[in-house]
């Protein structure tokens, strides 16, 4: 099974920082700057084409293979791969990634297929980024949004 996030609606989430000495995320603008109203659908919310990119880049993804779940966090400094032992560490609080490089080799080539299953996403210095030439006409002409 696969899974990701959302939208972060706020930089204030101790247990997922986007500073600090071992961010968990990549920072970007509030809700408010990432979001517009629409007047072509009745003034709804709407992401900006612009932070899409960005937004996207930014989820964290995860595989669950058994009673182990790999963990894909994206940040300023790199990918952080993190592997939970469900049954051992039900709470996923333990890394045992360093102790199960196999088990994080194996789950790592599974959840790079997955991800880059996206025809609009590629894989540049270990990091899952939007295609510089988008394959989805949906996304031409959005620029990407730098990283505050």
């Amino acid at each position: 099974m696969f899974a990701e996030t959302e939208v972060w609606m706020t930089e204030s989430i101790p247990e997922v920082p986007s500073t600090g000495p071992s961010p968990l995320r990549l920072p970007y603008p509030n809700v408010a700057q990432l979001t517009e109203l629409d007047p072509r659908l009745a003034y709804d919310v709407v992401m900006r084409a612009e932070a899409e990119p960005l937004v996207i880049a930014a989820k964290h993804r995860m595989v669950l293979d058994g009673d182990l779940k790999l963990v894909y966090a994206p940040t300023r400094k790199g990918a952080r791969w993190m592997l939970f032992d469900r049954k051992a560490d039900g709470r996923e609080v333990v890394d045992v990634a360093a102790s199960r490089p196999a088990d994080v080799a194996r789950l790592q080539a599974t959840l790079w297929r997955w991800m880059l299953g996206d025809p609009n996403m590629e894989e540049r210095d270990g990091l899952l980024v939007p295609r510089t030439e988008p394959q989805n006409p949906r996304s031409e002409g959005a620029a990407a949004l730098r990283m505050p």
